[in-house]
């Protein structure tokens, strides 16, 4: 048979340096988004040493150069757009047939990824404007935490989780530098490190998730929707609190990116190699146990999430499938951290059943007759007459008539009211319903406490990439529950939808947690619960597209195939073999011996029987 590629022209070395300099190519889009965070970040640091002067002069000069670090931003994204689309046209003109090769959307591709550069760097000049970094109650106490020895039970087993307490520590946090004049300095170094992670998590799941789609523009789409909720008001206004959330959000947006990549792997016609397994089963193991010890909440997610791996885990165990030890020590990580959590820290939940205490049991008489017989010192209560919850909570720590209640509450309290809530399992399960509209999207909005003015476009455009009416979310999820229903029913589901579909899956144990978990501060509490929904609605909805167009472009290759008097071009979008027009493969070239696109020696002509 006459060939046209011979293997002098097409060698396999050739071709692999020809797909890596494609990668590296694709890869100046993150290395863009890096340096302009770097830049912006850098002229936020030159604001904060600015604006403690009193120089008004200095303080108008910094908006001019502020400007210009903009346009220096933009600059930088335009020269890697031009760069990339040059790297990829001189490689698509030596690229062969059934090798990846550019096309006529290129520049829009392209645009898009300038567009997002842009966005994210308008943003950061506009929404983290050093307004003050801001403080609340709970900053006070994982700052005591943070002065504790790292070696000490008092730091691991405190009243707070010691995530947060940790990064205070590394940065000099502590009660004493509360009162101290370096305490603006110090807060903001933190503040500003929270808005870095939070920035790096963003991007690693967006690129993570992007990769994981067939279509070049729908992947563009999904990196700008999944960095635009990172970027919305109700997830990055976090950044500058000295709170747990805003390292809690980074974390799990950082578990998800590291599982989507572990799924992407999994899913492979060989399975994970060693070498993904061992570096991705690191960084989730190190993710996880940060994970537990952020938020007292977490734990919960964790613990509800690996019992329910735990099935898939022992199947793939029995069936001694390649690579089945990686996930099994991961699960079994996940129900050791969690658990550790929950139980070690048993002094950290004095604070919240307190609120449950004033707010749930005293107003209801069965349940106080509960609690009575379970040796309640419901005198201590009748003689202390609390007005408030706040009174409440100063007699529990310094009024000696509370003593029958501190010792009762560590002996007894866990365990009565863990009984309470299985004596009555409707009223505990359907408890959230009625205020279900405000846990599924709390308004968080006060929490901001700005001192400048915020954009006008700029609540706009966070309603798009984060909707807040319970009306919209709601038949959101409907729709894509429904369509990933009919989609796995009839086979055409993936490995990786199991990712966000066990977020949503956890999403109503976690509502349970945080309901009776504690009364006081709902909306605040309700946050993992508002973004776990959004972001598995998101990352369904582009999976579901994704997998719409893949059956759409093979319908209508197939049209086009056996269509009368319609000659076949013999290239096959779909990932199929080339083999409409005689196209015939030996060897490999990206996958094993059979597998779609596996060839690295070519030859075309007319076919003979053996082809």
């Amino acid at each position: 048979m006459h060939s046209l590629i011979t293997p002098e022209k097409f060698s396999p070395m050739r071709a692999a340096s020809q797909r890596k300099g494609l990668a590296a190519s694709g890869a100046l889009p993150a290395l863009s988004f890096l340096i302009s965070t770097l830049l912006v970040d850098a002229a936020l640091l030159l604001e904060i040493g600015i604006l403690q002067l009193s120089d008004a002069n200095l303080h108008a000069g910094f908006r001019s150069a502020q400007s210009i670090a903009l346009l220096a931003v933009i600059g930088f994204g335009t020269l890697c757009v031009l760069a990339s689309v040059g790297a990829r046209r001189a490689a698509g003109s030596r690229v062969p047939i059934g090798v990846d090769a550019p096309n006529h959307w290129t520049i829009a591709r392209w645009s898009l990824w300038l567009t997002f550069v842009l966005c994210t760097a308008v943003w950061m000049l506009w929404n983290y404007r050093v307004d003050g970094v801001l403080t609340w109650p709970d900053t006070e106490d994982y700052a005591q935490v943070a002065g504790e020895s790292v070696l000490s039970a008092g730091f691991w087993a405190g009243g707070n989780p010691p995530g947060v307490a940790l990064v205070f520590k590394a940065f000099g946090l502590t009660a004493e530098m509360l009162s101290d004049p370096r305490f603006g300095a110090v807060s903001r170094r933190v503040t500003q490190f929270q808005t870095i992670l939070s920035l790096f998590a963003v991007g690693s799941l967006a690129f993570s998730f992007a990769s994981l789609l067939r279509h070049r523009w729908l992947r563009a789409a999904a990196v700008m929707a999944v960095v635009g909720f990172g970027l919305s008001m109700d997830v990055a206004q976090w950044n500058k609190m000295l709170l747990s959330e805003s390292l809690s959000t980074s974390l799990f947006f950082g578990l998800v990116a590291g599982a989507i990549l572990a799924g992407r792997w999994w899913e492979g016609p060989r399975g994970p190699r060693r070498s993904h397994l061992l570096v991705v089963s690191a960084a989730l193991t190190a993710g996880v146990i940060l994970f537990a010890f952020t938020r007292d909440v977490n734990a919960y997610f964790l613990l509800a999430l690996g019992v329910s791996l735990l099935p898939p885990i022992v199947a793939s165990v029995l069936r001694r499938r390649r690579g089945w030890w990686a996930p099994a020590c991961l699960v079994g990580v996940v129900l050791l951290a969690s658990v550790t959590s929950v139980t070690v820290r048993r002094s950290q939940w004095s604070y919240p059943f307190i609120n449950l205490i004033y707010e749930r049991i005293l107003p209801d008489a069965a349940a106080v007759d509960f609690y009575v017989q379970r040796d309640f010192p419901i005198e201590v209560i009748e003689e202390i007459r609390p007005q408030t919850r706040r009174d409440l909570h100063v007699a529990y720590r310094s009024d000696p008539r509370a003593e029958p209640l501190r010792t009762w509450f560590q002996a007894r309290a866990r365990s009565v009211h863990a009984e309470f809530l299985l004596s009555r399992p409707i009223d505990t399960l359907s408890a959230p319903l009625p205020r279900l509209e405000v846990m599924m999207s709390p308004d968080v909005s006060w929490y901001r406490n700005r001192l400048h003015a915020e954009p006008s476009w700029m609540p706009v455009a966070s309603a798009i990439v984060y909707p807040r009416h319970p009306l919209v979310v709601l038949l959101w999820f409907g729709v894509i529950l429904g369509f990933t229903t009919v989609l796995i029913l009839s086979g055409r589901g993936r490995t990786v939808w199991a990712i966000p579909l066990l977020v949503l899956a956890m999403l109503y144990p976690l509502m349970l947690v945080i309901w009776h978990g504690d009364s006081a501060a709902l909306e605040r509490h309700s946050l993992p619960l508002a973004l776990g929904l959004r972001l598995s609605l998101w990352l369904l909805s582009f999976l579901l597209l994704d997998a719409a167009l893949d059956r759409r472009g093979s319908s209508v290759l197939g049209r086009n195939a056996s269509a009368p008097g319609k000659r076949s071009t013999g290239v096959e979008l779909s990932g199929e073999p080339l083999a409409a027009v005689g196209v015939r493969t030996t060897g490999n070239l990206a996958g094993p011996p059979g597998s779609a696109g596996g060839s690295n020696n070519m030859s075309l002509g007319a076919s003979s029987p053996e082809s």
